[in-house]
């Protein structure tokens, strides 16, 4: 028996269409709207992500830089170039 599919409006996974709560990112469905559902929703989920890595790797980026200057070799007597 096949069983019809939707994706989660949180996580962008495939899930069940009678699902209460998505068995991936734990939400409950039960609430949502699923009638006006349409691609734009697919595209906020993954400019979100894209966005939440962005962030990630320029936070990781800066902290390095912060630690290179603060136990690195770049220091003229006191100050810290």
């Amino acid at each position: 028996m096949i069983t019809a599919m939707k994706k989660c409006p949180f996580c962008g996974k495939e899930i069940q269409e009678d699902s209460i709560f998505c068995i991936y990112c734990e939400n409950e469905l039960s609430n949502f709207d699923f009638s006006n559902d349409n691609s734009s929703n697919d595209d906020d989920v993954l400019s979100f992500v894209d966005l939440y890595k962005k962030a990630l790797i320029v936070t990781v980026i800066l902290w390095i830089i912060r630690f290179y200057f603060e136990f690195g070799s770049l220091a003229i007597g006191d100050i810290l170039i």
